[in-house]
């Protein structure tokens, strides 16, 4: 046949418009930058909540802004000027400094205030003894199956955190 035939197949699909996803993506922007204001806002008065800030004396004020901020700022501004890589350095590293012992102080609180500190090592035991059971199997990975390891990984942590379930437990007065 010398005339063209209609196979079926879509050999283009012309022009396609990309409005919806470029109002898609400016719209999960705002509603992202909207969150993180809001959570900006929320942290700000719950600080301001916390440290009262306008009941302190201004010599207080005087003492934080010499002792803190000046220095701060000072040598900030005296590494800017000699290399301004190793000020963003230097700022990503002390920030995650006080972020490191902001979560630590949150956990030590947890670990100190909540929980008591018999439950607390309770939970290092019964952490400590599967792991240290882990390593052991895995030193003998070569002679052991891999299924026989995972069942056996499996049954110590089970063991080590829930106790013995059933009448096995409840005859040795298990959890």
């Amino acid at each position: 046949m010398a005339a063209e035939t209609d196979t079926g197949a879509i050999e283009d699909f012309g022009q396609v418009s990309r409005t919806v996803g470029t109002v898609f993506r400016y719209l999960l922007l705002a509603a992202t930058m909207f969150g993180i204001v809001m959570l900006a806002v929320l942290l700000l008065y719950v600080a301001n909540d916390a440290i009262r800030p306008l009941t302190a004396d201004p010599g207080w004020y005087l003492a934080f802004f010499l002792a803190l901020v000046a220095p701060t700022g000072i040598a900030g501004w005296a590494v800017r000027r000699r290399d301004p890589a190793a000020l963003t350095f230097g700022t990503f590293l002390v920030g995650m400094l006080v972020v490191s012992l902001m979560f630590s102080g949150g956990v030590a609180l947890l670990v100190i205030d909540v929980v008591p500190p018999l439950v607390a090592l309770a939970f290092a035991i019964g952490l400590a003894v599967p792991i240290g059971a882990t390593v052991g199997l895995t030193r003998y990975a070569h002679r052991i199956s891999f299924t026989l390891r995972l069942a056996a990984t499996t049954a110590v942590f089970y063991l080590s955190l829930f106790g013995l379930p059933g009448p096995i437990g409840d005859a040795v007065g298990g959890p």
